[in-house]
């Protein structure tokens, strides 16, 4: 949502900064002309980056977030610790009433097309078993009141559960569709 206030893009995927590698690339922006470790992430008021890389050091479940508000300029100075955007985060928390939700986002290979290279039969006729792929990204949360009208709380969990293969064998163009590459 960083990425919707003008003057924001995202970072070149040359960068040095190892984002990406740490499963925090989804995080990551540039804005008004900084660096994308120039973003201060604070979630209730908290700051959120680490000290060493100045990167956000969690991702709070998608559940979790009430509201979200970003700055990209002429801010306060109690947010004087970066020059680039300033993303402040409001939790979500329990009230009187009981609420709360479920969610799994499914994919696997019963439900993916075959890509170009892994083709159903090969081309010495033998069938060939889909990639192996499966991704199960769960979670749900609750909230309520401990005591009403004084005391509430809020849980929130969210989970990732990945498997992938590797296909070890290449396509072969068959001996027309070599022709057509050569006759073009």
């Amino acid at each position: 949502m960083g990425l919707l206030i003008p003057g924001s893009v995202t970072p070149p995927q040359t960068g040095n900064l190892t984002a990406p590698l740490r499963g925090q690339g989804g995080f990551a922006f540039n804005t008004a002309g900084n660096r994308e470790d120039t973003v201060n992430f604070m979630i209730n008021g908290v700051n959120l980056n680490d000290m060493v890389q100045n990167q956000i050091t969690f991702q709070p479940s998608i559940n979790t977030v009430q509201e979200f508000k970003v700055d990209n300029q002429t801010y306060s100075a109690e947010y004087g610790r970066n020059s680039g955007a300033i993303v402040n985060i409001a939790t979500r928390s329990g009230t009187n009433g009981l609420h709360g939700e479920i969610f799994e986002f499914v994919r696997n290979h019963a439900f993916d097309a075959r890509n170009f290279f892994n083709r159903e039969t090969s081309s010495t006729g033998l069938h060939q078993r889909q990639s192996t792929f499966k991704r199960n990204n769960f979670g749900g949360a609750v909230g309520g009141p401990l005591w009403k009208d004084h005391t509430f709380y809020f849980l929130s969990y969210e989970g990732l559960r990945q498997r992938q293969g590797v296909d070890t064998s290449a396509g072969v163009l068959t001996a027309a569709e070599r022709a057509s590459v050569t006759n073009t």
